[in-house]
């Protein structure tokens, strides 16, 4: 009789064990699926994004040369296209649009669309709309011209009393393409005066 109730034991204990692992793998198998399902909506999303900048960036030189946002928006849209035709998803066919300062060196351009993405029946059952939106904004390219003049003076060398005066030339320049304009000296002076003596 003894052997049986052990048998008996083991045995109800082998399926309570086997049951626990049933509800483990219940459990788990959802969870890992929504994470991968996010992670694959998350790429997508990356990718696009990455492709939107490379849009705003060349759509932004387009800009500051004076194109029209009509023509801007077919440079947009031929760029985004195959990246849009990845996502899957509907509302991405149309990205918007927003155009700031044609020709001139304060020009922006901003990128945004919303497409439906592949997982997002996961984010629909907690409520949430199943779309992502994804924007991208460049700023113009320093367009900067122009020279001025700036007074200077300065003290004369070691062992000498007086000044030294002179106009010193300054270049507007770009240090950098998307950078704020900036002054340079080009080396250029004129109107140069000294009552140096020695002292």
């Amino acid at each position: 009789m003894a052997p049986r109730r052990i048998a008996a034991g083991v045995t109800a204990a082998l399926a309570c064990e086997r049951g626990g692992v049933s509800v483990l793998v219940g459990l788990t198998v959802p969870a890992l699926l929504i994470v991968a399902g996010l992670a694959a909506d998350f790429t997508r999303a990356a990718a696009l994004r990455e492709r939107m900048q490379t849009a705003a960036d060349g759509a932004v030189r387009e800009v500051v040369r004076g194109a029209d946002a009509a023509q801007i928006t077919a440079y947009v849209q031929a760029v985004l296209a195959p990246a849009l035709a990845r996502t899957g998803g509907g509302a991405a066919d149309s990205p918007t649009i927003l155009v700031t300062g044609t020709g001139t060196a304060a020009a922006s351009v901003q990128i945004s669309a919303t497409y439906q993405t592949p997982f997002g029946v996961f984010r629909a059952a907690a409520g949430q709309p199943p779309t992502m939106t994804v924007s991208a904004t460049q700023r113009a390219f320093c367009t900067a011209s122009g020279t001025r003049w700036v007074p200077v003076s300065q003290a004369c060398p070691a062992g000498q009393s007086g000044m030294v005066t002179f106009d010193r030339e300054e270049r507007l320049t770009c240090p950098s393409p998307t950078s704020e304009p900036d002054w340079a000296e080009t080396g250029t002076v004129q109107n140069y005066a000294s009552s140096c003596a020695d002292g």
